[in-house]
């Protein structure tokens, strides 16, 4: 089979048995999402790989896929009330956004979305205070995320988190590099230059992560940098209007087959598999589509990560992507 099963692990379903299973029912690529994970805990997740490696006899590629450049919102000391509309003030030294220059850079109307897209909010600027305007239900919590769809980060904001994670993807000669909330060339650029700097020879290959607005604005120059690319459909969701999500999906994708670059789809893909044992069909369709689309990859998360059926959803996607592989030239023959 062409396409790639990409497979999230994590403590939970990451003993040497099932990921072994996982590997005898279809799993290529082994994803350790560094957002939540420690280098002790991925450490115990490699070993994990090699004994699963040893039990099936099928050798497994590692994606290492770093956290971002992390925006928070720091000062607010207690959770804050928001059913319904809220405001918050935004200050230096009292609340404020971990984001260099970032008074400098909101402006009036300006998007702002908070704690994974559960508050949406507008910056309202009045005798030089900033505002928020938010609307949602629920409590914002202390050091919740920022989304800034509007805002241009410095190529090298990087937290210290990602380079020592990139350092630790270098160590473990990790095949992929993943990146996320990559906004344009130079992002891939600065990474590269990172990983030029290691003695290593083996380097990973950079897996550019399209969710951001800004990089949906120059996606050729970041497929002429990149290596691979990561059709990142959660966060895309969240900065981006949903209805958007399946053009940039076969745009991304048609661009990534004429370059000759491989192409990955990611998120809920067998969402409902987390709990259930059968996928939904609009979830069998979307895997189907995905080929169909020329994607080189696709990916399970929370279903391989935490879900219940783990082993099954790895069977059910090479089942649907293999059947689509047999099918692709006849129907894209009739385009």
């Amino acid at each position: 089979m062409k396409t790639k099963i990409i497979v999230t692990i994590s403590r939970y379903n990451g003993t040497p048995e099932i990921l072994a299973k996982m590997l005898e029912a279809g799993a290529n690529v082994f994803r350790v999402n560094m957002s939540h994970c420690t280098h002790a805990q991925a450490d115990d997740l490699l070993e994990s790989i090699l004994d699963a490696e040893k039990i099936s006899g099928i050798k497994a590629m590692i994606m290492i896929d770093l956290a971002g450049p992390e925006v928070r919102l720091l000062g607010l000391t207690k959770p804050l009330d928001c059913s319904g509309d809220c405001i918050i003030e935004l200050s230096k030294d009292g609340v404020h956004v971990s984001l260099p220059g970032w008074e400098k850079q909101l402006t009036h109307g300006m998007s702002v979305l908070l704690q994974d897209g559960k508050f949406k909010g507008k910056v309202i600027v009045v005798d030089n205070t900033i505002r928020i305007s938010l609307s949602g239900q629920g409590q914002l919590l202390p050091n919740a995320h920022v989304s800034l769809p509007e805002i241009e980060y410095p190529h090298d904001f990087v937290s210290h988190k990602d380079v020592s994670d990139l350092q630790y993807a270098l160590k473990i000669k990790a095949d992929y590099l993943a990146v996320s909330f990559v906004q344009n060339a130079e992002n891939i650029r600065y990474y590269r230059e990172l990983i030029e700097q290691s003695s290593d020879k083996k380097k990973p290959e950079i897996v550019a992560k399209f969710e951001s607005r800004q990089s949906l604005n120059c996606i050729d120059e970041i497929i002429e940098e990149g290596d691979c690319f990561f059709v990142a459909r959660g966060d895309m969701g969240v900065e981006n209007p949903l209805e958007l999500i399946p053009y940039y999906q076969k745009l991304i994708l048609k661009k990534c087959n004429n370059a000759g670059k491989e192409g990955f789809v990611a998120t809920q893909m067998l969402s409902s598999m987390s709990n259930n044992l059968l996928p939904t069909r609009a979830e069998v369709t979307d895997i189907a589509n995905a080929v169909l689309d020329g994607a080189s990859g696709v990916t399970l998360s929370d279903e391989s990560a935490i879900g219940k059926y783990p082993v099954e959803s790895v069977k059910m996607m090479k089942t649907i992507a293999e059947k689509a592989e047999e099918y692709k030239d006849e129907i894209l023959g009739l385009v």
